[in-house]
């Protein structure tokens, strides 16, 4: 079983899209799993902040999440490259491949940190 992040709505859908260049996080992804593919869950919740992307981007994922019922889904895989500090506590991990599910896998309760 392949190791899965939890990501809140729309930047779960713009990771597996490969409309998200990077992910933030307080901490660096563990070497194990960096150019290994992790999969994308959404997060039953929605993004409140607006980080890495215009407000119409923003919104117009939100809408798409929304009408076709992309929360607590696994939606897809990422590949994350070394991950590099860009502010005191504050990592960012590249994205170097992505793929989307034709299918997400729905009806999934994610967790904190990678899980399996």
């Amino acid at each position: 079983m392949k190791e899965t992040l939890t990501v809140r709505q729309p930047y779960a859908s713009m990771l597996v899209t490969g409309r998200k260049y990077y992910e933030f996080r307080s901490w660096p992804l563990p070497e194990r799993h960096i150019h290994k593919p992790i999969r994308i869950h959404s997060a039953a919740r929605e993004a409140k902040e607006i980080v890495g992307c215009t407000d119409e981007t923003f919104k117009d994922g939100l809408k798409a999440a929304r009408e076709n019922g992309l929360f607590s889904a696994i939606l897809g895989e990422v590949v994350f490259g070394r991950p590099f500090l860009i502010l005191p506590g504050l990592y960012a991990w590249p994205v170097i491949d992505s793929t989307a599910y034709v299918e997400p896998v729905r009806n999934v309760k994610g967790r904190l940190g990678i899980w399996k």
